[in-house]
């Protein structure tokens, strides 16, 4: 995501989070690109949980912009689970995989591997970006910090991309989050 940022201009980090995190959120769990649909999917997915305390009070039609909100996240998790049925996976590769599978035996419905993804893209979603955001923001204001992260990230993970097995050895990482 930096990689469309220049040195000196304004960036509205919050939205760069966002897209960001659909962008993971659709790679780590569903083994798909959102890239191309993580600002709109992003905005429905920001309305939607902006939507739930009103909408826990009032009927549905009264919230506005819900139910085209929701339609726009169904429609997307429609089209992860259609694709991955249509063209399997040989191994088991991600959450998805899982669901479809089942668990200990058990299958799930076609509802049911819906309804966890759209729980899960809603819960990963704002959290994430609203968290990265904040850390970004804090880190801007800290420069020993930043620096300090800058540096345990090059120790552990160098010059390739981070896997898991860095988890545990990221301890300040974890902390800054």
């Amino acid at each position: 995501h930096r990689s469309g940022w220049s040195v000196g201009a304004s960036v509205d980090v919050g939205a760069e989070m966002r897209s960001l995190t659909m962008a993971l959120i659709g790679r780590i769990l569903f083994g798909v690109d959102l890239a191309d649909r993580a600002e709109s999917v992003g905005k429905s997915v920001s309305r939607l949980q902006s939507a739930l305390i009103p909408g826990a009070i009032l009927p549905i039609s009264l919230v506005p912009g819900l139910r085209s909100a929701a339609a726009a996240l169904e429609s997307l998790v429609d089209d992860i689970i259609d694709a991955r049925i249509a063209a399997p996976h040989n191994e088991p590769d991600d959450l998805l995989d899982r669901l479809l599978i089942g668990v200990d035996g058990a299958s799930f419905s076609r509802q049911e591997i819906r309804d966890e993804v759209m729980t899960l893209v809603l819960a990963g979603h704002e959290t994430t970006a609203n968290t990265l955001t904040w850390a970004l923001a804090l880190l801007s204001r800290f420069p020993s910090a930043r620096e300090k992260l800058a540096a345990e990230v090059h120790d552990v993970v160098g010059d390739r991309p981070a896997n898991a097995e860095d988890f545990d050895s990221l301890e300040w990482t974890r902390a800054v989050i």
